[in-house]
Protein backbone atom coordinates (compact mmCIF):
# COMPACT_ATOMS: atom_id res chain seq x y z
CA UNK A 1 0.00 0.00 0.00
CA UNK A 2 2.54 2.50 0.89
CA UNK A 3 4.30 1.45 -2.60
CA UNK A 4 1.52 1.81 -4.51
CA UNK A 5 1.28 5.74 -2.72
CA UNK A 6 4.93 6.77 -3.15
CA UNK A 7 3.82 5.92 -7.24
CA UNK A 8 1.02 7.60 -7.14
CA UNK A 9 2.96 10.75 -5.60
CA UNK A 10 6.18 10.63 -8.54
CA UNK A 11 3.42 10.23 -10.91
CA UNK A 12 1.39 13.24 -9.85
CA UNK A 13 4.52 15.23 -9.23
CA UNK A 14 6.32 14.20 -13.03
CA UNK A 15 2.66 15.41 -14.41
CA UNK A 16 2.61 18.92 -12.62
CA UNK A 17 6.22 19.28 -13.98
CA UNK A 18 4.99 18.11 -17.44
CA UNK A 19 1.82 20.84 -17.11
CA UNK A 20 4.32 23.60 -15.62
CA UNK A 21 6.69 22.89 -18.88
CA UNK A 22 4.01 23.57 -21.31
CA UNK A 23 2.55 26.57 -19.58
CA UNK A 24 2.79 29.77 -21.07
CA UNK A 25 5.45 32.15 -19.09
CA UNK A 26 2.88 34.10 -16.98
CA UNK A 27 1.80 30.94 -15.30
CA UNK A 28 4.89 29.60 -14.59
CA UNK A 29 5.40 32.75 -12.18
CA UNK A 30 2.13 32.36 -10.87
CA UNK A 31 2.61 29.00 -10.31
CA UNK A 32 6.62 29.21 -8.06
CA UNK A 33 4.44 32.25 -6.08
CA UNK A 34 2.05 29.87 -5.17
CA UNK A 35 5.34 27.24 -3.66
CA UNK A 36 6.19 30.22 -2.45
CA UNK A 37 3.72 31.93 -0.20
CA UNK A 38 3.93 29.11 3.02
CA UNK A 39 7.34 30.00 3.43
CA UNK A 40 7.42 33.69 3.32
CA UNK A 41 4.27 33.42 6.13
CA UNK A 42 6.75 31.30 8.09
CA UNK A 43 9.83 33.58 7.78
CA UNK A 44 7.85 36.74 8.49
CA UNK A 45 6.17 34.94 11.47
CA UNK A 46 8.15 36.51 14.65
CA UNK A 47 8.20 39.78 12.98
CA UNK A 48 4.36 40.15 13.20
CA UNK A 49 4.40 38.72 17.05
CA UNK A 50 3.54 41.49 19.89
CA UNK A 51 6.57 42.75 22.15
CA UNK A 52 6.61 41.16 24.98
CA UNK A 53 4.88 41.37 28.48
CA UNK A 54 7.45 41.67 31.79
CA UNK A 55 5.87 38.67 34.17
CA UNK A 56 5.85 38.47 38.11
CA UNK A 57 8.53 36.15 37.90
CA UNK A 58 10.60 38.86 35.56
CA UNK A 59 11.02 37.55 32.67
CA UNK A 60 9.65 38.37 29.36
CA UNK A 61 7.55 36.49 26.65
CA UNK A 62 9.94 34.58 24.41
CA UNK A 63 11.55 36.17 21.27
CA UNK A 64 11.07 39.42 22.98
CA UNK A 65 13.57 42.28 22.19
CA UNK A 66 15.15 43.95 24.90
CA UNK A 67 16.77 47.56 24.50
CA UNK A 68 21.00 46.75 24.84
CA UNK A 69 22.32 48.67 28.30
CA UNK A 70 23.77 52.16 27.85
CA UNK A 71 27.54 52.52 28.14
CA UNK A 72 28.95 53.20 31.64
CA UNK A 73 33.03 53.99 33.25
CA UNK A 74 34.36 51.00 33.64
CA UNK A 75 33.75 47.23 33.30
CA UNK A 76 30.30 45.55 32.40
CA UNK A 77 29.04 42.29 34.24
CA UNK A 78 25.74 40.41 34.31
CA UNK A 79 23.80 38.27 36.41
CA UNK A 80 20.87 35.85 35.56
CA UNK A 81 19.19 33.01 37.00
CA UNK A 82 20.62 30.32 34.82
CA UNK A 83 24.06 31.71 35.12
CA UNK A 84 27.92 30.50 36.86
CA UNK A 85 29.24 32.20 39.47
CA UNK A 86 32.73 30.22 37.95
CA UNK A 87 31.85 32.46 34.64
CA UNK A 88 33.20 35.73 33.76
CA UNK A 89 30.13 37.69 34.16
CA UNK A 90 29.71 38.09 31.06
CA UNK A 91 26.90 38.62 28.82
CA UNK A 92 26.87 35.05 27.30
CA UNK A 93 28.28 34.08 30.52
CA UNK A 94 26.47 35.77 33.28
CA UNK A 95 27.14 35.03 36.92
CA UNK A 96 24.61 33.67 38.84
CA UNK A 97 24.36 34.97 42.62
CA UNK A 98 23.86 38.31 43.40
CA UNK A 99 26.50 37.92 46.19
CA UNK A 100 29.12 37.16 43.62
CA UNK A 101 28.25 40.19 41.93
CA UNK A 102 28.40 42.47 45.41
CA UNK A 103 31.76 41.26 46.11
CA UNK A 104 33.25 41.25 42.57
CA UNK A 105 31.94 44.98 41.63
CA UNK A 106 34.70 47.72 41.88
CA UNK A 107 34.79 51.49 41.63
CA UNK A 108 33.38 52.45 38.23
CA UNK A 109 31.62 48.99 37.28
CA UNK A 110 28.01 48.13 36.58
CA UNK A 111 26.55 45.30 36.88
CA UNK A 112 23.13 44.21 35.06
CA UNK A 113 20.82 41.67 36.58
CA UNK A 114 18.66 40.14 34.42
CA UNK A 115 15.11 38.85 34.70
CA UNK A 116 13.60 36.15 37.47
CA UNK A 117 14.00 34.67 40.34
CA UNK A 118 16.61 34.37 41.85
CA UNK A 119 16.39 32.05 45.19
CA UNK A 120 19.02 33.59 47.81
CA UNK A 121 22.18 31.26 48.53
CA UNK A 122 23.39 33.36 51.75
CA UNK A 123 23.07 32.52 55.14
CA UNK A 124 20.59 34.88 57.18
CA UNK A 125 23.17 37.88 57.27
CA UNK A 126 22.17 38.31 53.40
CA UNK A 127 23.67 39.15 50.54
CA UNK A 128 26.52 41.72 51.60
CA UNK A 129 30.50 42.17 50.98
CA UNK A 130 30.31 45.22 48.87
CA UNK A 131 32.82 47.08 47.77
CA UNK A 132 33.05 51.41 47.69
CA UNK A 133 32.82 53.39 44.90
CA UNK A 134 33.88 57.17 44.24
CA UNK A 135 32.31 60.20 43.42
CA UNK A 136 33.19 60.55 39.76
CA UNK A 137 33.03 56.33 39.68
CA UNK A 138 30.12 54.75 41.40
CA UNK A 139 29.10 51.12 41.44
CA UNK A 140 25.86 50.25 40.25
CA UNK A 141 23.68 47.38 40.08
CA UNK A 142 20.69 48.07 37.93
CA UNK A 143 18.15 45.72 36.67
CA UNK A 144 18.63 45.08 33.02
CA UNK A 145 16.36 47.03 30.85
CA UNK A 146 12.98 45.98 30.73
CA UNK A 147 13.31 42.96 32.89
CA UNK A 148 12.69 42.63 36.67
CA UNK A 149 15.41 40.43 38.52
CA UNK A 150 13.80 39.20 42.15
CA UNK A 151 15.39 38.45 45.09
CA UNK A 152 13.93 35.68 47.11
CA UNK A 153 14.93 34.71 50.93
CA UNK A 154 12.23 32.17 51.63
CA UNK A 155 14.76 29.25 51.24
CA UNK A 156 16.66 30.06 54.27
CA UNK A 157 17.28 28.75 57.30
CA UNK A 158 16.06 30.30 60.00
CA UNK A 159 19.02 29.44 62.42
CA UNK A 160 20.09 33.00 63.63
CA UNK A 161 18.74 35.53 65.48
CA UNK A 162 18.14 37.80 62.41
CA UNK A 163 17.62 37.80 58.40
CA UNK A 164 17.82 40.61 55.88
CA UNK A 165 17.43 40.28 52.31
CA UNK A 166 20.62 42.67 51.21
CA UNK A 167 23.30 44.10 54.06
CA UNK A 168 24.96 46.94 52.19
CA UNK A 169 27.92 47.99 55.58
CA UNK A 170 30.68 50.32 55.18
CA UNK A 171 30.05 50.97 51.81
CA UNK A 172 29.96 54.58 49.87
CA UNK A 173 29.45 55.85 46.36
CA UNK A 174 26.62 53.02 45.30
CA UNK A 175 23.77 53.07 42.80
CA UNK A 176 20.94 50.37 43.31
CA UNK A 177 18.15 50.54 40.81
CA UNK A 178 15.30 48.42 39.80
CA UNK A 179 15.52 45.19 41.88
CA UNK A 180 13.23 43.27 44.10
CA UNK A 181 13.62 41.29 47.43
CA UNK A 182 10.89 39.63 48.98
CA UNK A 183 9.83 36.63 51.77
CA UNK A 184 12.33 37.71 54.29
CA UNK A 185 11.01 35.94 57.08
CA UNK A 186 11.55 35.93 61.03
CA UNK A 187 11.50 33.17 63.95
CA UNK A 188 10.81 34.33 67.47
CA UNK A 189 12.35 37.19 68.61
CA UNK A 190 14.24 37.81 64.80
CA UNK A 191 14.71 40.95 63.32
CA UNK A 192 14.33 40.84 59.53
CA UNK A 193 14.85 43.60 57.38
CA UNK A 194 14.81 43.88 53.56
CA UNK A 195 17.85 46.03 52.84
CA UNK A 196 19.76 47.21 55.77
CA UNK A 197 22.34 50.45 54.11
CA UNK A 198 24.67 50.52 57.85
CA UNK A 199 27.83 52.56 58.16
CA UNK A 200 27.40 54.48 54.64
CA UNK A 201 27.65 57.16 52.58
CA UNK A 202 26.57 58.67 48.96
CA UNK A 203 23.59 55.75 48.31
CA UNK A 204 21.17 56.15 45.68
CA UNK A 205 18.21 53.99 45.62
CA UNK A 206 16.08 53.76 42.82
CA UNK A 207 12.94 52.02 41.37
CA UNK A 208 13.53 49.34 44.26
CA UNK A 209 10.50 47.49 45.49
CA UNK A 210 10.59 45.57 48.89
CA UNK A 211 7.58 43.33 50.14
CA UNK A 212 6.65 40.35 52.35
CA UNK A 213 9.44 41.24 55.13
CA UNK A 214 8.54 39.92 58.70
CA UNK A 215 10.02 43.90 60.14
CA UNK A 216 11.40 46.75 58.04
CA UNK A 217 11.75 47.02 53.78
CA UNK A 218 14.22 49.51 53.94
CA UNK A 219 16.57 50.80 57.11
CA UNK A 220 19.83 53.15 56.85
CA UNK A 221 21.90 53.53 59.72
CA UNK A 222 25.06 55.10 61.02
CA UNK A 223 25.54 57.20 57.59
CA UNK A 224 26.63 60.32 56.37
CA UNK A 225 26.66 62.54 53.04
CA UNK A 226 23.89 62.12 51.03
CA UNK A 227 21.26 59.44 50.90
CA UNK A 228 18.79 59.10 48.48
CA UNK A 229 15.70 57.00 47.75
CA UNK A 230 14.10 57.81 44.18
CA UNK A 231 10.19 55.97 43.06
CA UNK A 232 10.72 52.90 45.92
CA UNK A 233 7.61 50.64 47.15
CA UNK A 234 7.79 48.64 50.33
CA UNK A 235 4.50 46.89 50.90
CA UNK A 236 3.65 43.69 53.20
CA UNK A 237 5.34 44.38 56.37
CA UNK A 238 4.75 42.83 59.40
CA UNK A 239 6.87 41.12 62.78
CA UNK A 240 4.10 38.87 63.51
CA UNK A 241 6.00 37.18 66.04
CA UNK A 242 8.42 39.87 67.11
CA UNK A 243 7.97 39.42 70.89
CA UNK A 244 8.59 43.65 71.44
CA UNK A 245 8.53 44.84 75.24
CA UNK A 246 5.77 47.61 73.89
CA UNK A 247 3.66 48.14 74.66
CA UNK A 248 3.54 45.21 76.39
CA UNK A 249 5.48 42.13 76.31
CA UNK A 250 5.02 39.94 73.64
CA UNK A 251 3.98 42.24 71.46
CA UNK A 252 4.13 41.74 67.74
CA UNK A 253 3.52 43.96 65.08
CA UNK A 254 5.87 46.75 66.26
CA UNK A 255 8.68 46.61 63.89
CA UNK A 256 6.57 46.46 60.67
CA UNK A 257 8.07 49.78 58.80
CA UNK A 258 7.98 50.63 55.22
CA UNK A 259 11.42 52.96 55.70
CA UNK A 260 13.46 53.41 58.71
CA UNK A 261 16.52 56.04 59.55
CA UNK A 262 18.55 56.55 62.39
CA UNK A 263 21.99 59.00 62.74
CA UNK A 264 22.88 59.81 65.86
CA UNK A 265 25.26 62.33 66.66
CA UNK A 266 27.95 60.38 67.33
CA UNK A 267 28.28 58.90 64.20
CA UNK A 268 30.89 61.19 62.05
CA UNK A 269 29.23 63.10 59.89
CA UNK A 270 25.74 62.58 60.64
CA UNK A 271 24.64 66.08 60.89
CA UNK A 272 25.77 67.12 57.85
CA UNK A 273 24.21 64.17 56.55
CA UNK A 274 21.08 64.96 53.66
CA UNK A 275 18.51 62.19 53.59
CA UNK A 276 15.95 62.74 50.82
CA UNK A 277 12.60 60.45 50.14
CA UNK A 278 11.04 61.53 46.54
CA UNK A 279 7.93 59.52 45.31
CA UNK A 280 8.08 56.73 47.34
CA UNK A 281 5.51 54.63 49.02
CA UNK A 282 4.83 52.83 52.14
CA UNK A 283 2.00 50.72 52.65
CA UNK A 284 0.35 47.55 54.73
CA UNK A 285 2.98 47.76 57.37
CA UNK A 286 1.87 46.75 61.05
CA UNK A 287 3.76 50.11 62.83
CA UNK A 288 5.09 52.99 60.85
CA UNK A 289 5.43 53.50 56.85
CA UNK A 290 8.34 56.27 57.48
CA UNK A 291 9.77 56.99 60.56
CA UNK A 292 13.35 57.50 62.45
CA UNK A 293 15.64 59.78 64.28
CA UNK A 294 18.18 61.31 62.41
CA UNK A 295 20.68 64.75 63.68
CA UNK A 296 20.77 65.77 60.12
CA UNK A 297 18.20 67.17 57.33
CA UNK A 298 15.85 65.09 56.46
CA UNK A 299 12.94 65.36 53.23
CA UNK A 300 10.02 63.50 51.69
CA UNK A 301 8.78 64.55 48.33
CA UNK A 302 5.28 63.03 46.79
CA UNK A 303 5.23 60.31 49.46
CA UNK A 304 2.59 58.22 50.05
CA UNK A 305 2.33 56.08 53.37
CA UNK A 306 -1.18 54.46 53.92
CA UNK A 307 -2.70 51.61 55.12
CA UNK A 308 -1.03 50.69 58.28
CA UNK A 309 -1.25 49.39 61.81
CA UNK A 310 -1.82 45.52 62.17
CA UNK A 311 -1.43 43.76 65.61
CA UNK A 312 -0.01 45.82 68.32
CA UNK A 313 1.85 48.19 65.39
CA UNK A 314 0.11 51.67 65.51
CA UNK A 315 0.22 52.82 62.54
CA UNK A 316 2.13 55.95 61.77
CA UNK A 317 2.41 57.15 58.21
CA UNK A 318 5.12 60.11 58.33
CA UNK A 319 6.85 59.67 62.33
CA UNK A 320 9.28 62.47 60.58
CA UNK A 321 11.29 64.29 63.77
CA UNK A 322 11.78 61.96 66.98
CA UNK A 323 15.51 62.63 68.32
CA UNK A 324 15.42 60.53 71.27
CA UNK A 325 16.63 63.79 73.78
CA UNK A 326 19.15 64.73 71.14
CA UNK A 327 19.60 68.43 69.52
CA UNK A 328 18.81 68.88 66.21
CA UNK A 329 20.34 72.68 65.14
CA UNK A 330 19.91 72.86 61.95
CA UNK A 331 18.30 75.78 60.95
CA UNK A 332 16.20 73.47 58.48
CA UNK A 333 16.21 70.26 59.98
CA UNK A 334 12.80 68.56 57.80
CA UNK A 335 11.02 69.20 54.83
CA UNK A 336 7.36 67.24 54.08
CA UNK A 337 5.91 68.09 50.91
CA UNK A 338 2.97 67.02 48.49
CA UNK A 339 2.81 63.90 51.10
CA UNK A 340 -0.21 62.06 51.76
CA UNK A 341 -1.22 59.79 54.82
CA UNK A 342 -4.63 57.81 54.58
CA UNK A 343 -6.13 55.15 55.99
CA UNK A 344 -3.62 54.35 58.90
CA UNK A 345 -4.09 53.35 62.25
CA UNK A 346 -2.47 55.68 64.55
CA UNK A 347 -2.18 59.14 62.54
CA UNK A 348 -1.43 60.61 59.43
CA UNK A 349 1.50 62.77 60.41
CA UNK A 350 3.32 63.57 63.60
CA UNK A 351 6.65 64.13 64.63
CA UNK A 352 6.87 62.15 67.64
CA UNK A 353 8.99 64.47 69.49
CA UNK A 354 7.62 64.58 72.98
CA UNK A 355 9.63 65.64 75.30
CA UNK A 356 12.32 66.42 72.84
CA UNK A 357 14.17 69.10 71.42
CA UNK A 358 11.92 71.16 68.98
CA UNK A 359 13.52 71.51 65.35
CA UNK A 360 12.52 73.18 62.66
CA UNK A 361 10.82 72.03 59.72
CA UNK A 362 8.62 73.21 57.00
CA UNK A 363 5.64 71.21 55.71
CA UNK A 364 3.70 72.59 52.67
CA UNK A 365 0.30 70.66 50.76
CA UNK A 366 0.08 67.51 52.49
CA UNK A 367 -3.10 65.12 52.63
CA UNK A 368 -4.61 63.61 55.60
CA UNK A 369 -7.23 61.33 55.31
CA UNK A 370 -9.16 58.61 57.15
CA UNK A 371 -6.32 58.41 60.09
CA UNK A 372 -6.82 57.05 63.68
CA UNK A 373 -9.41 54.26 63.42
CA UNK A 374 -6.85 52.50 66.17
CA UNK A 375 -7.72 55.69 68.51
CA UNK A 376 -8.64 52.77 71.02
CA UNK A 377 -4.12 52.26 71.53
CA UNK A 378 -4.49 55.52 73.67
CA UNK A 379 -1.62 58.10 74.14
CA UNK A 380 -3.39 60.84 71.76
CA UNK A 381 -3.47 58.56 68.81
CA UNK A 382 -6.15 59.27 66.34
CA UNK A 383 -5.94 62.28 64.21
CA UNK A 384 -4.17 63.13 60.84
CA UNK A 385 -1.75 65.56 62.28
CA UNK A 386 -0.30 65.55 65.63
CA UNK A 387 2.07 68.10 67.20
CA UNK A 388 3.64 67.09 70.33
CA UNK A 389 5.22 68.79 73.47
CA UNK A 390 8.45 69.40 73.09
CA UNK A 391 10.75 70.46 76.16
CA UNK A 392 10.85 74.54 75.01
CA UNK A 393 8.82 77.00 75.94
CA UNK A 394 8.76 78.64 72.43
CA UNK A 395 8.32 76.85 68.72
CA UNK A 396 10.91 76.49 66.90
CA UNK A 397 12.03 79.56 64.77
CA UNK A 398 11.54 79.13 60.78
CA UNK A 399 8.71 76.52 61.18
CA UNK A 400 5.84 76.40 59.33
CA UNK A 401 2.59 74.37 58.66
CA UNK A 402 1.08 75.56 55.49
CA UNK A 403 -1.29 74.75 52.68
CA UNK A 404 -2.01 71.06 54.48
CA UNK A 405 -5.28 69.20 53.65
CA UNK A 406 -6.39 67.12 56.82
CA UNK A 407 -10.17 65.49 56.08
CA UNK A 408 -12.53 63.09 57.75
CA UNK A 409 -9.73 61.41 60.51
CA UNK A 410 -11.50 59.59 63.52
CA UNK A 411 -11.02 61.84 66.31
CA UNK A 412 -9.75 64.74 64.71
CA UNK A 413 -8.11 66.57 61.71
CA UNK A 414 -5.43 68.43 63.72
CA UNK A 415 -4.51 67.97 67.43
CA UNK A 416 -1.68 70.36 69.19
CA UNK A 417 -0.57 68.54 72.14
CA UNK A 418 2.09 71.08 72.70
CA UNK A 419 0.91 74.44 74.73
CA UNK A 420 4.22 76.52 72.50
CA UNK A 421 2.38 77.95 69.48
CA UNK A 422 2.38 76.04 66.56
CA UNK A 423 3.31 78.09 63.49
CA UNK A 424 0.32 77.06 61.38
CA UNK A 425 -1.67 78.99 59.02
CA UNK A 426 -3.53 78.70 55.71
CA UNK A 427 -4.69 75.17 56.36
CA UNK A 428 -7.77 72.95 56.16
CA UNK A 429 -8.25 73.32 59.60
CA UNK A 430 -7.60 76.78 60.46
CA UNK A 431 -9.78 78.21 57.67
CA UNK A 432 -13.30 78.77 57.46
CA UNK A 433 -14.25 75.72 55.49
CA UNK A 434 -16.01 72.70 55.24
CA UNK A 435 -15.37 69.81 53.92
CA UNK A 436 -17.31 67.06 52.45
CA UNK A 437 -16.65 63.61 49.77
CA UNK A 438 -18.18 66.40 47.25
CA UNK A 439 -15.35 68.44 47.28
CA UNK A 440 -13.17 65.60 45.57
CA UNK A 441 -12.76 63.97 42.72
CA UNK A 442 -12.16 60.70 44.49
CA UNK A 443 -12.39 59.35 48.32
CA UNK A 444 -11.14 56.10 47.23
CA UNK A 445 -7.78 55.10 49.05
CA UNK A 446 -7.33 51.95 47.10
CA UNK A 447 -5.93 54.40 44.19
CA UNK A 448 -2.92 54.89 45.76
CA UNK A 449 -1.47 51.66 45.06
CA UNK A 450 -1.99 51.25 41.50
CA UNK A 451 0.88 50.44 39.33
CA UNK A 452 3.68 53.32 38.84
CA UNK A 453 3.58 54.18 35.18
CA UNK A 454 6.59 52.91 32.81
CA UNK A 455 9.27 55.29 34.11
CA UNK A 456 8.49 54.15 37.58
CA UNK A 457 6.87 57.41 38.53
CA UNK A 458 3.72 57.45 41.09
CA UNK A 459 0.34 56.33 38.94
CA UNK A 460 -2.08 59.02 38.14
CA UNK A 461 -4.72 59.07 40.74
CA UNK A 462 -8.36 60.71 41.32
CA UNK A 463 -7.78 60.24 45.25
CA UNK A 464 -8.20 63.56 47.32
CA UNK A 465 -7.65 65.70 44.14
CA UNK A 466 -10.04 68.73 44.98
CA UNK A 467 -12.85 69.63 42.18
CA UNK A 468 -12.15 73.06 40.24
CA UNK A 469 -14.84 75.67 41.49
CA UNK A 470 -14.18 74.14 45.40
CA UNK A 471 -12.67 75.91 48.25
CA UNK A 472 -9.95 74.19 48.39
CA UNK A 473 -8.95 76.01 45.23
CA UNK A 474 -6.62 79.40 44.76
CA UNK A 475 -7.07 79.61 48.39
CA UNK A 476 -3.29 78.92 49.75
CA UNK A 477 -0.53 81.04 50.35
CA UNK A 478 2.90 81.43 48.83
CA UNK A 479 5.81 79.37 50.20
CA UNK A 480 7.92 79.29 47.03
CA UNK A 481 6.56 76.20 44.69
CA UNK A 482 4.89 76.31 41.70
CA UNK A 483 1.00 76.72 41.21
CA UNK A 484 -1.32 77.72 38.90
CA UNK A 485 -4.31 80.58 39.66
CA UNK A 486 -3.99 83.01 41.35
CA UNK A 487 -2.99 81.33 44.77
CA UNK A 488 -1.86 77.51 45.46
CA UNK A 489 -4.52 75.25 45.99
CA UNK A 490 -4.73 72.99 49.57
CA UNK A 491 -3.34 69.45 49.69
CA UNK A 492 -1.18 67.24 48.00
CA UNK A 493 -2.28 68.33 44.28
CA UNK A 494 -2.19 71.20 42.90
CA UNK A 495 -5.22 71.26 39.86
CA UNK A 496 -5.35 72.92 36.25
Amino acid sequence: MVGIRIIYALGSAVHLKILVMRAPRFYKLLFLLVLALPLLMTCDKDKTKEKPLIHENGNADDNGETPPPPEHIGGQYFVAPTGSDNGPGSREQPWKSWNKAFKTAQAGDTVYFRGGVYHSSADNGGERDFNSGTDEKPICFFNFPGEIPILDCSHRPLDLGYNKGIALWHAQNIHMKGLQIRNVFQRMDAHAVGLEAWNVANITFENMTIHNVSGEGFLVADYHGTIRYLNCDAYALCDTLQSAVYPTPGSPGQNGAGFHFRAYSDTPGATESKLLYEGCRAWQFSDNGFAGTSVGYVEWNHCWAFNGGDFSGEGCGFKYASTYRENNTLELARVIKNCIGAHNGAYGFSPNNSGDAPMTGRYFHNTAYYNGYKEDIGHGLGYGWIIMQTNSPQAPEGELYANNLSYDNRKGDFHRVRTQETHDTHNSWNMDVTLSDELFESVDWDELRRPRKTDGSLPDIAFMKPKSGTPLIDVGREVGLDFRGEAPDLGAFEIE
